[in-house]
Parts: C-alpha cells; structure tokens; sequence
C-alpha cells in the first residue's frame, strides 16, 4: 500500500498540475492492483491505507473482519463501501448497512410480514421505529446512540401535548432494540448500539390500572345487553355472548377478531378455540379449552355461518369501548370506580383470572390459560382480591383461644391450693423448705413484692431475730433485697450456715 498525489493536465490552461488529494493504491486478494480516492490530510490517507489493507487481509484468509474491523466498515461513506464491493473485498451484506435507515426499516417490516405477522401488527412496529429515528434525528445505522434513544423516549414521556405511559416507552424501546437485533443478525451490522437500554417499571407508573367485575356486576352486564337494542352494529343476544366469551376464555379483543367458524372444535373434548400465531400476543398459536355450556351456546350462534366468516361480528376499535360502556351505564356499573379503575373490555380478561382465583384454580394452571410468560404477572397484574375474599380467607383460619381456668396448668401463685402447688416444676438442685412446702421462686411474685415493700412472710424465718452489729443498717428491712435474702437464708439454714 503506498499513497501518490495525482498529476493531472488542467483543460483550461493545459498546464499539468498535481492533486491536492492522495490516491491509495494497494493489492487486493486477487493479487490485482486497485486504487482508491483518500483524503486532503496525508495522516488520514495513510489511516484509510491501512484499515484497507486490513479489510484484504481478512478477505485473504476468508476471515469475517474482527469487531473494530466492522465498526470502522459501518462509518465507511456508502460510495466507498460500494467501490470496496465492487472491488470484492467487501462483502454486499456489510456494505448494505451504508443505506439510509429508511431503507432498513422497511426490509424490516417485509422480513416480519413473510414471517406470517399481520400486516396491522408490521406497520405499528416499523412506525414505532420510524418515529424513533425522525425524532433523534438518525441517518444511518452508525448514528444510532443508546443515550439518544434514551432521551427521545422521556421527551415522549413528558410531552405536554399528549404524554405516554411507561408501558408505551417500552413498546417504542423494544421496537428499537427488535430492529438492531435484526440489523445484527443479518450481519448489516457488528452489534446492536441500543442493547444497554432499560424498560420502565410499568408498576410504578401505570396510566390505565383496570378492575374486575364482580359476580353481580357481570351478570347484571349480561342481562342489560342480551335484552338491549342494536348498538354498534351489533345485537343485543351477540353483544352479550361477546361478553360471556370474553370472560370464560381471556382472550384478548384482538385475538377474538381473528376468529372464524373454523377456528373451533365442537367435537373435541373439551371444546376448544384456535388462535392463530399471527394474532397471538406471543406469536405462537393457542388452543384455548371452552366450557360446555359455552359451546353449546357458539354451536347455536355459528351454525349458519361458512367456515372462514367470522366468528363475531367485533367492532371497530374505537368503538369497542364506547359500546361496552353504554351497557355499563344501562346496568348501573361504574366505568371507572373511586379508585380510578377502568371497567373497560380488557377488564373482562381480568375478570376471568381473578374468577380463577377465587375459585382455587392453582396459579401455574390460570398461568397456562392466560397464556402468560409469567406467574407474577397473572397473580399481581391480572388477579385482584376483593374485601370479601380477604374476610373469607381470615375465616378459614384454625381458631387459637385460651383454654379454661379448670385446664390450666397451675404455677405456684397464691390463688392455687398448696397440694397442688407442690407439683410445680421446681429446679430439682433447690432444697425443700421447712415442713412440706417447696419454695415458690415465681417472678411475678417476687416483683410485686419488691414493689410493696417489706412485709411479713406468713412462714415465720428462723433467722428473722439475729442480732444487728452498731452502726450498721439492718439488711433485712431493706424494701429491695428483704425478700431475696429471705429466700437465701432459708436455704441456706438446712447447709449449716445459720452462723451468717
């Protein structure tokens, strides 16, 4: 590899000149001499020179180029990523990460199409991606910073016009961190510039917290519509068939539009519903399980109906809500409760988990039927607990009481008969007392007398009249050590230490 400044004959005055720009020349695998235009500065020439000469040396040796290697290859201007491929030592899948972003992104949204996505669910996303790269203001690849993002989305989070909750920043982050990955993957890029960046807790911060229904409520709710007029575009007998569907199965109000009569097995046992992968939240394709009496009531509703009509007659999103709601208001159900819970057609997905709880469905079972990645959050986001089931779960508890004063295990205090005193648990090193009395050492006992003061034992000490030296006070009437030193002269009388 050598650098050469250029002559070149000026067409104006015919006067041969030198260029200010130097020229690489270098030998490519082939043992073919290229050359490429480099720069102005001589420095960074011979920079370029050598990552060249590099680049030929991995393709030499048939080696994909180390993680520098790559990097350098993605800051690389797209006209000189296109003259290192048509020299061949560049591969086209690297050079193709030189494109416009705009151009990635909608080979993204055609990968996820071919993988059998909706076309719905492929828009959302690559508008998700787009609005991320309009709003830090990305060209290509290499521009993508993971602190710009990071800001992008808390200027989204803190919009004054429209703000989003932090479930929405996740959904604008995953879609980010979805498409460099993909970048990644189809070796368009080295690695993903935004793999460092964190969800928001959506638990701290949750804009739409909704409840379940209660037993009442629910039936109430079926009542109204089954017996209401046409709204929507829907009957009454259908809406409130929609209602009981949604809460016996969970589904969500997508994956209900996406069935068809023959999305069910009436003959199966049990009965079941097929959501297909495409409509699934997780992409992979569910069979729900029916009860009996729910299918019963589906046989009856799609009889008449060919296998690929749908299975509902589902409303427009914004006015699936709209439509629930006139049915809450007609049974007198609050949309929105005092503690600014929604009533709204995913609440009866909640409804259905927190009906399986109650009913002592075992948590990995209700999990399963959820269709959820987790236990934590069918049992914390799904599954609520009403006072009343908290009141019935305290009653199941075992009953402690204390037993009657008959029973009671007798220790030594006053009230107690003396012949039933002397089975009390004495240490067996202590001496009994004079007669047949055993020396009662209970601390409450001994406490309360402390407090009161002296006073005189109904057993009279054999010690009480011994002589006190002058001049020194008597340790007996002391209020705070009369009754110790009693018990310890008592015992100590039948050692032979009555001299004391």
């Amino acid at each position: 590899m050598f650098l050469k400044q250029q002559r070149y004959k000026d067409k104006r005055t015919g006067q041969t000149k030198r260029s200010r720009k130097y020229t690489i020349f270098f030998v490519d695998h082939r043992a073919v001499e290229r050359h490429i235009p480099g720069f102005l500065d001589k420095e960074a020439s011979e920079h370029l020179g050598r990552q060249v000469a590099r680049l030929v040396a991995f393709r030499a040796a048939n080696q994909p180029p180390d993680r520098s290697m790559a990097r350098w290859l993605e800051s690389l201007p797209f006209a000189m990523q296109r003259r290192l491929v048509g020299f061949g030592v560049l591969d086209p899948e690297r050079a193709a990460a030189a494109k416009p972003l705009v151009a990635h992104v909608e080979d993204f949204r055609k990968y996820l199409l071919s993988k059998g996505n909706t076309a719905e669910y492929c828009a959302r996303k690559a508008a998700r991606i787009l609005r991320a790269v309009d709003g830090c203001g990305f060209f290509y690849f290499s521009d993508i910073r993971s602190d710009v993002v990071q800001q992008f989305v808390v200027d989204l989070k803190n919009h004054e016009g429209k703000p989003i909750g932090p479930q929405t920043c996740n959904f604008y982050i995953q879609a980010v961190q979805q498409f460099c990955r993909w970048m990644v993957r189809t070796k368009r890029a080295s690695e993903s510039p935004v793999r460092d960046l964190e969800m928001r807790n959506v638990a701290v911060d949750q804009r739409r917290e909704r409840r379940a229904l209660s037993k009442e409520e629910f039936q109430k709710l079926l009542e109204v519509a089954h017996y209401g007029p046409v709204g929507y575009g829907v009957s009454g007998p259908e809406r409130a068939l929609l209602y009981l569907f949604a809460a016996e199965t969970g589904l969500r109000a997508s994956e209900m539009r996406s069935l068809t009569r023959s999305s069910f097995d009436f003959d199966a046992e049990p009965p079941t519903a097929t959501v297909k992968a495409a409509y699934s939240k997780h992409r992979r394709k569910d069979i729900q399980p029916l009860r009996p009496e729910l299918a019963e009531m589906l046989r009856a509703h799609l009889a008449d109906r060919l296998p690929r009509a749908p299975a509902f007659n589902m409303p427009r999103d914004n006015e699936r809500v709209p439509m629930l709601r006139a049915d809450e208001e007609a049974a007198g159900i609050e949309y929105r409760d005092a503690e600014g819970r929604y009533a709204d057609f995913h609440a009866l997905r909640h409804t259905f988990l927190t009906n399986l709880a109650r009913s002592g469905v075992h948590p990995k079972v209700a999990q399963k039927l959820a269709r959820h990645s987790t236990i934590r959050l069918t049992m914390d986001r799904y599954t609520h607990a009403a006072m009343d089931d908290q009141t019935a779960a305290l009653a199941k508890l075992p009953t402690f009481r204390p037993s009657s004063k008959k029973g009671a295990k007798k220790t030594g205090t006053t009230d107690a008969p003396e012949e039933e005193n002397a089975d009390s648990d004495l240490p067996p090193h202590l001496p009994e007392h004079h007669g047949n009395e055993r020396i009662s050492v209970d601390s409450e006992r001994h406490h309360a007398s402390c407090a009161e003061g002296r006073r005189e034992d109904a057993t009279p000490s054999p010690v009480k009249d011994l002589p006190t030296p002058e001049g020194e006070e008597d340790w007996r009437r002391r209020p705070d050590l009369n009754r110790c030193m009693r018990v310890l002269q008592t015992l100590a009388l039948p050692l032979g230490y009555a001299a004391l």
